[in-house]
């Protein structure tokens, strides 16, 4: 293993990941060393696995375990709950257990939501931007717009 930067590691697995060049990703993860493994690139690691033709000699157990990494570096992180959520769902079958981990990412990610709006919307009210700031909570606390919650929500009504 060569001594290879991690942001720049992150920056090139992003950018394959993006053109779904999961098999090159996995070759990139030869060139890091464990240490340098942070959480966001423990789950690219671990969908590249996953979605990659070639998974060049890893499991669904090392997509697994590079969550569960992700996970113990950063237990606060929603994302890799969400992941782990996604991974016992789709990928165990494991319907019961993928609700704990959904739930913890929501949790999780609804206060760093909520401290982002409160933010965002004290420092309009600062500059004496009222009506945006009403403008701003209003949008980012109404979901009718997004069609995969009122999809939901029929379901749920039905």
């Amino acid at each position: 293993m060569t001594n290879y930067d991690p942001s720049d590691a992150f920056k090139k697995i992003s950018r394959l990941i993006k053109e779904k060049s999961f098999n090159l990703v996995i070759e990139e993860y030869k060139n890091l060393k464990n240490e340098q493994l942070t959480p966001s690139l423990l789950i690219m690691k671990s969908t590249a696995i996953q979605l990659a033709e070639d998974s060049q000699g890893y499991t669904l157990d090392d997509a697994k375990e590079a969550l569960f990494s992700a996970l113990a570096l950063d237990p606060e992180n929603p994302e890799t709950l969400m992941e782990l959520g996604y991974f016992c769902y789709a990928v165990e079958d494991n319907t019961q257990n993928s609700i704990t981990f959904f739930d913890d990412a929501a949790k999780k990610s609804r206060k760093i939501l909520l401290n982002s709006i409160i933010g965002g919307i004290n420092a309009r009210l600062e500059l004496g931007l009222k009506s945006e700031a009403k403008g701003v909570m209003h949008m980012y606390t109404n979901f009718e717009d997004d069609m995969k919650i009122q999809e939901l929500l029929a379901s749920l009504n039905s």
